[in-house]
């Protein structure tokens, strides 16, 4: 609150009177405030990642991570930030969910972290292109994620206005939320993605394209149809006492956009 004396030197008795039926209320509750918050999800954030993935188009990638936020902002699950640069284990494990919103860049030290976290119990969740970039931010193998994930990358589909599908078991099971066997947009980076220890679920589809925007000669930034799968939509890897779970797109870069629908958002938060 912000006030001031009135030309005569004098102050506004109403205007008193309210603060001083606000600090009432706020005195008596004063023994609930100033604890330890209860966050169940710690957005993990790469600078790396965003000053070589981003380093073109920052505000791109950030998108995804700003879309993280305000998907757990929407679904009301409270959360929390992890910078990579302090991020020990004992810190990732004051989170029960660590989501890496398209955390391309992650080094050794990193991934080893990452996997001792899971191991004790913890559930991690990647979108988009995580893990999949070498330090440079070019797109190469990564034996130490590919292990953790339980997947290899296949390919990265070079389209934004990727779909997905989910089954009623794929629901049910995982947790997720969408229309089952009804194709919902997920606007953001995608990958073909191969299961290896992973359980796969749903299915990632590419969209399609017109003759003049195969030859580059009509743009595609408004999102066309879904056309044939890719590959699953996400996997879970269980590893000892925690899961890993991949998704093949990008719920978060989808929330923090312009063509966000709410099954984009229910998927990320369902999935936690």
């Amino acid at each position: 609150m912000v006030d001031k004396t009135a030309f005569d030197g004098g102050l506004d008795p109403a205007a008193y009177e309210r603060i001083g039926e606000a600090f009432v209320g706020a005195k008596r509750l004063r023994d609930t405030f100033g604890h330890m918050p209860v966050r169940q999800v710690g957005l993990y954030y790469s600078s790396r990642s965003r000053d070589w993935m981003g380093r073109d188009a920052a505000g791109a990638w950030m998108q995804s991570f700003l879309g993280g936020h305000k998907a757990l902002a929407y679904e009301h699950l409270p959360w929390g930030v992890l910078l990579d640069e302090n991020a020990t284990l004992e810190r990732l494990r004051e989170f029960p969910v660590v989501v890496l919103c398209n955390a391309g860049i992650l080094g050794e030290a990193e991934i080893a972290r990452l996997e001792e976290y899971v191991r004790g119990g913890g559930g991690l969740v990647a979108t988009g292109f995580t893990g999949r970039l070498d330090r440079m931010g070019r797109f190469a193998p990564s034996p130490s994620w590919d292990a953790l994930s339980g997947v290899t990358l296949d390919h990265a589909l070079d389209s934004l206005d990727n779909w997905v599908i989910l089954t009623p078991a794929d629901v049910a099971r995982l947790g997720a939320d969408g229309p089952p066997d009804s194709p919902f947009l997920v606007h953001g980076p995608g990958a073909a993605l191969l299961p290896t220890t992973a359980e796969p679920g749903g299915r990632l589809l590419a969209p399609q394209r017109t003759t003049k925007q195969r030859d580059g000669r009509e743009g595609t930034e408004w999102p066309m149809s879904p056309d044939s799968p890719v590959g699953p939509a996400l996997t879970v890897n269980r590893v000892d006492r925690g899961r890993v779970v991949t998704l093949a797109c990008s719920p978060d870069h989808a929330v923090g956009g312009e063509f966000y629908v709410q099954e984009a958002r229910r998927l990320l938060a369902g999935v936690e």
